[in-house]
């Protein structure tokens, strides 16, 4: 749980700027081993399905600089839990303000981050390719496909469908084979586009 599956540019040309160590910008790291203990139990509410959205600002020093960021939590489906994106945008142009000056900073902010979020839903609910390789999936394979999509383990999934490991493996590597992907994170992340099961 709280496995990073992937980051974007911007994330990683700050990492390359602000001397990030993270092997691969932190994919497939634990997101939750870095947060703080509020916010990591406000993350977990998040990803069970307890909470809508999850915001905060918080400070953030760097090797150059001190900066101010707006982090926002939202599931990447309305319909189940599981996967969520976390956007952090940099508002350090607007922090500290004085008290009479927030409220229009703030208004400044939503309306930034609601045009940003506008265009990745819309880019998240367009027809995907991948969607064409989901639906050729067997029965079986999408199974797997969705415990992959919460984090199980080949033993787990073998324990789950009555097969053995060896089983699930050449399954998971036909699935890996169908949707072109390079790894089973990768394959985690398509999950989240597989219509829900009955």
């Amino acid at each position: 749980m709280g496995e990073i599956l992937a980051v974007n540019d911007a994330w990683k040309q700050f990492g390359r700027c602000n001397g990030l160590t993270l092997p691969a910008f932190g994919v497939g790291e634990s997101y939750l081993s870095h947060c703080g203990e509020q916010f990591g139990q406000d993350l977990r509410k998040l990803l069970a399905g307890e909470l809508d959205i999850l915001t905060q600002v918080y400070p953030c020093g760097s090797v150059q600089e001190q900066h101010w960021f707006l982090m926002l939590g939202m599931p990447l489906s309305l319909r189940r839990p599981c996967h969520v994106a976390v956007v952090h945008a940099n508002i350090s142009g607007l922090l500290p303000l004085p008290l009479s000056e927030l409220g229009i900073a703030a208004a400044g902010v939503e309306g930034s981050i609601g045009a940003a979020l506008t265009k990745q839903l819309q880019d998240m609910l367009a027809p995907s390719p991948n969607d064409t390789a989901l639906a050729r999936l067997t029965k079986r394979q999408t199974e797997i496909l969705r415990l992959i999509g919460k984090g199980k383990s080949n033993k787990e999934i073998a324990r789950s469908i009555g097969r053995s490991g060896e089983t699930v493996k050449a399954h998971v590597s036909a699935i890996l084979r169908q949707l072109e992907v390079k790894n089973r994170t990768e394959a985690a992340f398509l999950a989240s586009r597989l219509p829900i099961s009955d």
